[in-house]
């Protein structure tokens, strides 16, 4: 039997929430990859849609192990340390198909940069500046990282595929413009506010 955790929308209709463990199944679906690949695969290609260490995923593997949805091999290497190999079992397979007919949950979003912001009036105006910077530069690091892995793989990718990366680039660009827009705008009111004298 398959349990997920579920939330309510703010049409109160209850609706699953994705765990790791779904994008983990997803990816085992097109074969076995060890842990390390796992995480790899998070921090590419998953990245934008789903944030998740190492420090969450093998805790995950652990337990969906435990569960029977996935069965661990050994490999061993000479000279290396042994290589955990990690495949999806039919039960696995049951449930990630599971997940893929249950209803599409809202996203939930937890911006620190759109909090800082909307309070931003509270701090001092070179602080929020620097925020701005640092989290453009984060998003430009992303959008780095993406464009890249597509350009590696775009020919081996389904059409549901591109979508979902496309949404993932063109969702960094979006960001990444409104925020430089938005630090012009600041820098200017605070250019302004200083001739006429009233300071930052």
């Amino acid at each position: 039997m398959v349990i997920y955790i579920y939330i309510v929308n703010i049409n109160n209709v209850v609706m699953p929430s994705m765990k790791a463990q779904d994008v983990i199944l997803g990816i085992l679906m097109n074969g076995s990859k060890s842990g390390y690949d796992i995480k790899k695969d998070f921090e590419t290609v998953f990245s934008y849609f789903y944030d998740a260490s190492f420090g969450s995923v093998y805790p995950a593997l652990k337990v969906m192990e435990k569960e029977g949805l996935i069965k661990k091999e050994i490999l061993i290497q000479e000279g290396k340390p042994n290589k955990h190999m990690y495949s999806i079992t039919d039960m696995g397979k049951e449930a990630f198909h599971s997940y893929l007919g249950s209803p599409v949950a809202r996203d939930i979003v937890r911006s620190d940069i759109s909090t800082r912001l909307f309070f931003g009036h509270f701090a001092e105006p070179e602080l929020v500046v620097s925020w701005i910077t640092s989290i453009i530069n984060q998003y430009e690091e992303s959008l780095r990282t993406i464009e890249q892995y597509k350009e590696e793989l775009l020919e081996q990718w389904t059409i549901t595929q591109k979508i979902c990366v496309s949404l993932g680039v063109n969702s960094y660009r979006n960001e990444i413009e409104t925020l430089k827009a938005g630090l012009t705008m600041l820098q200017k009111h605070l250019e302004h506010q200083k001739s006429n004298g009233k300071g930052p």
